[in-house]
């Protein structure tokens, strides 16, 4: 897919793009779809144009009640509505999720900017606003393995306000 943006008049100058939170429009910009002749002044327009009419196979969204694949949470979403399936709804905006908690969650994330802080428990300097970067600093700095067995880790709050990893259900030894 081609993702560099052509100018509207057809020159194909590759532009220099500054991150920006939901730079979904870019003036006098077009992205063109390298596989056909489809043109959009969105970004994201043109990802979602490619994988509905140019990638058939693939749907990582899978209903848990059948067999049938959606390529988008929302195509899953509207057909949970044929199994009689409830889902939760975000107060500030359209949102659909299959539980309460995933509902707190984004509510949280992407209405109230609530910034959860991972500590680690054993170097206390080190803090992350990613989980996924506090496993990785403990399981590189501290040797950190889950047991066998253990998809995830868990997180405990602290009075502090940071999240830090259960140790209890790792069932470690004292790491030095």
């Amino acid at each position: 897919m081609n993702e560099h943006p052509i100018t509207s008049d057809g020159s194909s100058s590759i532009l220099v793009e500054i991150h920006k939170p939901a730079a979904s429009f870019v003036p006098n910009v077009i992205y063109k779809c390298d596989k056909c002749s489809y043109c959009t002044r969105y970004k994201g327009t043109l990802r979602r144009h490619d994988l509905y009419r140019h990638q058939a196979d693939i749907r990582p969204f899978s209903c848990e009640f059948c067999d049938k694949r959606w390529k988008s949470k929302s195509d899953l979403l509207a057909h949970l509505d044929t199994h009689g399936k409830t889902y939760h709804k975000c107060g500030y905006c359209d949102e659909r999720f299959l539980s309460k908690s995933w509902v707190k969650t984004h509510i949280e994330k992407k209405h109230l900017n609530v910034k959860k802080i991972y500590a680690c428990h054993i170097c206390a300097e080190a803090t992350f606003t990613k989980a996924g970067n506090l496993v990785r600093h403990c399981s590189k700095q501290h040797q950190f393995r889950l047991p066998d067995g253990q998809a995830r880790t868990k997180f405990v709050l602290r009075d502090d306000g940071c999240y830090i990893i259960d140790i209890k259900p790792h069932n470690l030894l004292e790491i030095d």
